[in-house]
């Protein structure tokens, strides 16, 4: 099996072979690069092909820190569920008011989270897909028996 990739606006094929990877119990088929008949060179730009720009890096890496955190990541988890006020988050992750408000801030600042305002209330909720999945994703691999 052939994979093209475009270098550069160049074309370059690199071989792949097709190999089994257990995935929840099940075989699936991944790609493999093969290092018969190719430089070790052409097998590194198939690779680094997939890296996002040094800002998409620096923005990715962002997010990570932000879910390295275990304050943010329980807050983060407990907003799976749907939108919370700010009572409920900190019924639910504990800690003091001024922390939790610090912590939400950092989450909103960094574009993980979204608030609204009712009255007194402040709700926040995930600011999109992509955060939920990630997270999921995440718990998910808690559960593998790989892990």
């Amino acid at each position: 099996m052939k994979k093209q990739i475009m270098p550069e606006n160049e074309t370059l094929e690199i071989k792949t072979r097709s190999k089994k990877k257990e995935v929840e119990g099940k075989a699936e088929p991944h790609l493999v690069p093969e290092c018969q008949d190719q430089t070790h060179e052409q097998i590194s730009e198939w690779a680094k092909s997939a890296l996002p720009s040094e800002s998409g890096v620096e923005k990715m890496s962002k997010v990570y820190k932000m879910l390295a955190e275990p304050s943010r990541l329980r807050i983060v988890i407990a907003l799976l569920k749907g939108e919370l006020c700010v009572q409920h988050i900190l019924s639910i992750v504990g800690g003091s008011q001024s922390a939790l408000s610090h912590q939400l801030r950092s989450l909103k600042d960094n574009r993980l989270l979204v608030c609204r305002r009712e009255g007194a209330n402040v709700f926040y909720r995930l600011a999109d897909e992509h955060i939920e999945e990630i997270v999921a994703k995440g718990l998910e691999h808690l559960t593998c028996e790989d892990a």
